[in-house]
């Protein structure tokens, strides 16, 4: 199975079926990797945010560092046959664009937040910010993430040259839904626990090995 969502049967399948909020700060946490404690230091000293939303920032990296290390970080073989491997893992997406549209839902702390899962998540590499031109003054200081003043419509003549990119939008902008199917455009408002937010930067892989030839077991790579 290949597409956008999660796979039919897996841990996620259901959550796609779900409208999820927060309730709370996340409290199961682990320390954050050096490239996420980087950004949040940046937007601490730089971004004016209110004492309590940095306080909900530090909280939701540090769910991404314990659901990093938990799930999504981690190789699951829940059947455990002997004869084959059925491994679920997760590998961060190549390319996303955080597309900042207007308010409502498009706010200095869900850019933050999207940011922070996403670099947690691997895609540094890969992530870019785009604005709406008159907007590019608005945007907090970013350091290393790449910040894009175009339209929608010039956001999406750019996509052209780039199958795989992904749409994480903040707020609304209704030329952007118009890029779907052909661009998997997530407009979903951002959340603060890790076991969900991180989902939204990582694509499921299923591998399936056979440990048998001729009637003799072998054993799988990793013992």
């Amino acid at each position: 199975m290949v597409g956008p969502g999660a796979k039919a049967g897996g841990p996620n399948y259901v959550l796609q079926l779900c409208r999820v909020r927060d309730d709370g700060d996340p409290t199961a946490g682990a320390q954050p990797d050096p490239a996420v404690r980087s950004l949040l230091d940046t937007i601490r000293a730089g971004w004016a945010l209110p004492a309590e939303e940095l306080v909900s920032l530090e909280a939701a990296a540090a769910s991404d560092a314990y659901w990093m290390a938990a799930e999504f970080g981690r190789r699951h073989d829940e059947a455990a046959l002997f004869c084959e491997e059925n491994v679920l893992r997760y590998r961060p997406l190549p390319s996303v664009i955080v597309r900042v549209a207007s308010r409502p839902g498009a706010s200095p702390l869900g850019l933050a937040r999207v940011l922070l899962a996403a670099v947690a998540a691997g895609v540094a590499s890969g992530l870019t910010v785009s604005v709406r031109p008159t907007a590019r003054g608005g945007i907090p200081w970013l350091q290393a993430i790449p910040v894009v003043a175009e339209s929608a419509d010039e956001l999406a003549s750019r996509l052209e040259g780039l199958p795989e990119a992904r749409i994480r939008l903040l707020g609304d902008e209704a030329g952007l839904r118009v890029l779907e199917p052909a661009v998997h455009v997530d407009a979903r408002p951002p959340v603060l626990l890790g076991r969900i937010e991180l989902l939204r930067y990582l694509r499921e892989q299923t591998l399936s090995r056979t440990l048998h030839r001729f009637g003799s077991v072998v054993p799988a790579p990793d013992g």
